[in-house]
């Protein structure tokens, strides 16, 4: 036995039947004995038919002098000295630290209380909607594992800013910026239809910008051509909306150009690699572009249709000259730009 142990006295004060051992007369008189040793000790006096099982964080020093106290008091004393629970199945008793629960309110700072519930695994834990606070019921040892996930996971939202360029301009126009700013190397070329952008491989020069994506270097030099353009009377830029948006929110632009809307939706995604995958809805004159494009953060996307085109009577011989109308094209540029 371990020094610390001074004395041990079991006095079994009558003979016992496996049934009835809880009743047992015990006397214990130890002096800073191991936890472990006692239960032991315990549970092999005869006539304790019993299996035990101690957990690992089961432990510590005991001291005790109990005499003729009965062998289910006993027990209980030495659990409740050393904040121990007992578990009984059948014939075999597991022992464990008592883990006493508690209550905290974790308030968020950014992400939303609803949100961050649906994540967790804990059993006794809900919502305040007010504070967007979390109330969680649990253990000391599991409510700070929550926390430390719940730290992870109430971050700021990142934000994305959408600048966008409406255009209108003529066919020639479109297609010297597609000259401009198309990658060289790039096969795929993009032409139209009679009302959208269409991605079919051309066999001649680039007819128009729509669908070529701008690198963020020659943003400057895109603004200084629509801004001669203008000047030059090839085009005007009929509106510039901005606005900041939410990762995986979606933003929504709108504008009025005579009797037609032009309605764009984009919806940004950050990836890991802080590239930005883009979901593209363009809704004008009763035609839907949706496309989804992965770019790099402060590249700009160009998207279009169709303006107006030549109606069947300016084909008509000799009258049809006064029916022709020039076609001018709707460019719109999508610039997207993550914001630290």
């Amino acid at each position: 036995m371990r020094k610390f142990l001074l004395i041990l006295l079991i006095i079994i004060s009558h003979s016992v039947l496996a049934d009835d051992y809880e009743d047992q007369l015990v006397s214990f008189n130890f002096q800073k004995i191991d936890v472990r040793a006692v239960l032991n000790i315990l549970f092999e006096l005869p006539g304790v038919n019993v299996n035990m099982v101690a957990g690992e964080d089961v432990q510590g020093i005991v001291s005790l002098r109990l005499n003729n106290v009965s062998w289910k008091q006993a027990l209980k004393i030495i659990l409740e000295t050393k904040g121990l629970t007992m578990q009984r199945e059948a014939n075999i008793v597991k022992i464990n630290v008592l883990k006493k629960q508690r209550v905290e309110v974790i308030k968020l700072l950014h992400a939303k209380a609803q949100d961050i519930i649906s994540i967790l695994v804990a059993k006794n834990i809900s919502v305040d909607e007010r504070s967007n606070s979390l109330i969680i019921e649990d253990t000391k040892t599991k409510i700070e594992e929550l926390r430390k996930v719940i730290k992870l996971l109430d971050i700021p939202a990142r934000q994305v800013l959408i600048e966008s360029k409406i255009v209108l301009t003529t066919p020639e126009f479109s297609q010297e910026l597609g000259r401009k700013f198309s990658d060289k190397s790039d096969d795929d070329q993009y032409l139209l239809d009679d009302n959208f952008i269409v991605t079919l491989p051309s066999q001649g020069k680039r007819s128009s910008i729509i669908g070529v994506v701008i690198d963020s270097k020659k943003n400057n030099l895109l603004d200084l051509e629509l801004l001669s353009m203008q000047s030059e009377k090839l085009g005007k830029i009929i509106s510039i909306p901005r606005i900041i948006t939410k990762n995986r929110r979606e933003a929504h632009f709108a504008q009025q150009l005579k009797t037609n809307e032009i309605t764009l939706r984009v919806t940004p995604e950050i990836t890991p690699d802080q590239a930005i995958s883009l979901a593209l809805s363009l809704n004008f004159n009763r035609n839907e572009l949706k496309t989804n494009i992965v770019i790099n953060n402060g590249e700009t996307i160009v998207l279009g249709s169709i303006y107006n085109k030549q109606g069947k009577l300016s084909k008509l011989p000799l009258i049809g000259k006064l029916f022709k109308q020039r076609h001018q094209e709707l460019l719109i540029f999508v610039r997207v730009k993550i914001l630290k």
